[in-house]
């Protein structure tokens, strides 16, 4: 994430490679909260919607600021992933018909939210996948990385490198943070909500604002 954002920053070739490399983050977290939502989704859910709408409420300002010169219409990255987390909670709680209604809605809206609609659709579907069949974690995996792709062409009209980077990148990095997590230790749930607005600051002070690839 930090590689993404502070690639738009920089010239080329570094821009289209820390471009490149960021692409994935988005799919990457999705994907880790769908298989944190795979036991206790309603308990879960709740938490998780309470801890990244109040930072996507923060960072909003500063994400606005650094990426659309001060228009506050689209949201940022930890809004998206609050958007997936709503759709498994309505259909936890309210049933997969109401959660295919919501998602069409997020889908007719999807020029809201950073990364478009396919996040929150390929959690909701990578979750659903689960909640009937446990062992079904690599089919979530493909689910997320396929939908990475489309998140990162735009109109899907051509074929974007940093799309099939997305798509192809994301089950890689999936296997290497698993690998990689047994080793690190885990930090507090603050730290990782408070970087995100945290950085964007940062960045915003050294270059001012920039354009998204």
């Amino acid at each position: 994430m930090v590689l993404n954002h502070v690639a738009l920053a920089l010239p080329s070739p570094w821009l289209e490679i820390g471009v490149g490399i960021g692409r994935i983050c988005l799919p990457i977290f999705s994907l880790l909260i769908v298989f944190n939502l795979n036991v206790e989704t309603e308990a879960r859910a709740g938490r998780y919607l309470s801890w990244l709408l109040g930072w996507a409420l923060i960072s909003q300002p500063i994400y606005a600021l650094l990426f659309n010169s001060g228009f506050m219409w689209r949201l940022n990255a930890l809004a998206t992933l609050a958007t997936g987390v709503a759709l498994i909670y309505i259909a936890r709680v309210y049933g997969m018909a109401m959660a295919v209604i919501a998602a069409c809605v997020v889908i007719n809206q999807a020029e809201w939210l950073e990364g478009g609609a396919w996040m929150p659709v390929g959690q909701l579907l990578a979750w659903y996948a689960l909640s009937k069949q446990p062992s079904a974690k690599p089919f979530a995996i493909v689910t997320i990385s396929v939908l990475a792709y489309g998140m990162n062409t735009h109109g899907l009209a051509t074929l974007s490198m940093m799309a099939a980077i997305a798509m192809l990148a994301t089950p890689l990095a999936m296997a290497a943070s698993v690998r990689i997590a047994a080793y690190v230790p885990r930090l507090p749930r603050l730290f990782f909500y408070a970087f995100y607005p945290l950085h964007l600051t940062a960045i915003y002070a050294i270059h001012g604002p920039i354009r998204p690839l």
